[in-house]
C-alpha cells in the first residue's frame, strides 16, 4: 500500500468512525478518488425537518454537500503539495481545511430512504479549492445542488 492509498483509507476511517457529527448522522464515504467523492446518509427520524412527510431537513442537504466538498478539496490540495508533505496522515487530516463559501440550491423535497452527495473538482490551487456538488436520493432524483470554496489553512504549530 502506498502513502496515498494509506492516507485515503485513514481519511475514510476518521470521517466515518471518529468525527462525532458524522457518526451521529451515520455518514459513509461510498466513493473517493482524484476526480470525485461520494458520501451517503440514511433518512432517519432525527434528521427530518418535516416529520409528517418524512422529509430530510434542508440543512442536512447543505451538511452532506459540504462534507463531500471538503473531502474533495482535501484531495485537491494534497495533489498540489510538495511530495514530502502530500499524503502524510495526521491525527485529523481535515484540520487544515475550512469552508469559506457554500451555496446550496434546493430543487425538490428531501424524500427517500437515503441520500448521496457527489462532489467534483472545478479548480484547485495552492490555497483555494472550488467544487461542484449534487445530492440525490435512493431513486436517483436530484434533491439539491451546490458550489463550495474551501481554503487551505496554515499548519498548526
Amino acid at each position: 500500500m502506498n502513502d496515498k492509498q494509506r492516507f485515503l483509507m485513514e481519511l475514510k476511517k476518521s470521517q466515518e468512525e471518529i468525527v462525532p457529527f458524522n457518526k451521529l448522522i451515520e455518514m459513509k464515504i461510498t466513493h473517493m478518488n482524484d476526480d470525485e467523492v461520494r458520501v451517503r446518509i440514511p433518512n432517519k427520524e432525527q434528521l427530518m425537518g418535516n416529520y409528517s412527510r418524512k422529509m430530510l431537513m434542508g440543512g442536512m442537504s447543505a451538511v452532506l454537500l459540504d462534507a463531500a466538498a471538503s473531502i474533495m478539496a482535501l484531495i485537491g490540495f494534497m495533489q498540489k503539495m510538495p511530495p514530502e508533505e502530500a499524503w502524510t496522515y495526521k491525527k485529523d487530516p481535515m484540520d487544515r481545511i475550512a469552508t469559506v463559501d457554500l451555496r446550496t440550491d434546493f430543487l425538490r423535497p428531501g424524500l427517500g430512504k437515503w441520500f448521496e452527495a457527489k462532489a467534483i473538482m472545478v479548480r484547485s490551487g495552492r490555497r483555494l479549492c472550488v467544487t461542484r456538488m449534487e445530492m440525490a436520493n435512493d431513486q436517483g432524483k436530484l434533491i439539491s445542488v451546490g458550489m463550495a470554496t474551501h481554503i487551505l489553512l496554515e499548519k498548526l504549530s
